[in-house]
């Protein structure tokens, strides 16, 4: 398990902690020793081996955990929001990592976070508020199911809004601002376009995702609370090819 709340003992060394993990989980000693030049190696923390944990970035940190967390046989890893608080570079680092484990060691990833981009990929994503699921399917069924594509118009006059907002009232989402939101389609995208190209000063397509998934299933109200329940995605890996939950 890699927690979201750094876990490392900074008083060791980088390898020192690896080391530790290996004799807490009964690693053998030669398995042992070999898997931590391997996990070294594969997060990029070779050249501060001999360094005490407390001198790396927090990106590092998060990246000797998961380290840490692979010493042992694991066929189940845990990730608490892994990349809470680090910036992009690091973000995509390490989910870099976390893919090519899935794929190599074949293990299921079981991971939480409020980054909704970053289970794109994932092989089941479940959506959880105040404690209760309120959806678990594909990313592509979630789409299908909770979201429609939108077409955004921005009439260039007060009459061409008006004329807009009557002709597609049947279509009508709502409106932001200055734009127009109608459920699209390619029929309806070609049909504005040949009537109102001119007339218009931007036409732009919505299309679903995930975070429009997450906003419907969960509103857009402000969760302003102080460790109160707090909502989450929940996205599931795949371990040998078979969709696990």
């Amino acid at each position: 398990m890699v927690f979201q709340e750094p876990s490392l003992d900074d008083r060791l060394t980088v390898r020192e902690n690896l080391e530790l993990h290996g004799l807490v989980f009964g690693v053998p000693r030669a398995l042992r020793r070999k898997r931590i030049e391997e996990m070294l190696a594969l997060v990029e923390l070779t050249d501060w081996s001999d360094k005490p944990a407390r001198t790396l970035s927090s990106g590092m940190k998060r990246r000797l955990e998961i380290a840490r967390a692979l010493i042992h046989d694991s066929e189940i890893i845990l990730f608490d929001e892994p990349t809470a608080g680090l910036d992009a570079q690091s973000r995509e680092r390490i989910w870099s990592y976390v893919r090519r484990l899935r794929d190599e060691r074949k293990i299921t990833v079981l991971v939480t976070t409020h980054y909704i981009d970053e289970v794109e990929g994932c092989d089941r994503v479940c959506v959880v508020d105040h404690g209760k699921v309120l959806a678990l399917d594909t990313p592509d069924a979630l789409k299908r199911d909770h979201c429609r594509q939108v077409l955004r118009i921005v009439p260039k006059s007060d009459d061409d809004r008006q004329e807009i907002l009557s002709r597609y009232a049947d279509r009508l989402e709502g409106e932001a601002g200055e734009s127009i939101l109608l459920s699209s389609s390619d029929s309806l995208v070609e049909a504005v376009l040949a009537e109102y190209g001119t007339r218009l000063r931007s036409l732009s397509i919505d299309a679903p995702s995930l975070e429009a998934v997450f906003l419907s299933l969960t509103g857009r109200e402000l969760r302003d609370q102080v460790a109160g329940p707090r909502e989450r995605t929940l996205a599931f890996g795949r371990r040998g090819g078979e969709h696990t939950r």
